[in-house]
């Protein structure tokens, strides 16, 4: 990673918070990191690559809505 790679991520993820989500608690920070940096390390894919990956990483599971809104982000895992 340069340090030109570095400021591109932190430029995204200020764009985002700029345009897309206006705002969010320090709570939430790390869930919008996470989500961001998940979306950077995907973007070489193709569209319906990634469609196959979240659907398949999404079977089976359930995201109850305390566990949304507790302290910190749900663990994240690595889809292959």
């Amino acid at each position: 990673m340069t340090t030109n790679g570095v400021y591109g991520f932190w430029s995204l993820l200020k764009r985002g918070h700029h345009g897309t989500l206006h705002w969010y608690s320090r709570k939430h920070a790390q869930c919008y990191v996470n989500e961001f940096a998940g979306r950077r390390n995907w973007r070489s894919r193709d569209t319906e690559e990634m469609l196959e990956s979240s659907v398949t990483g999404m079977v089976g599971r359930r995201l109850p809505y305390a566990e949304l809104i507790a302290w910190g982000c749900p663990p994240v895992t690595m889809m292959t």
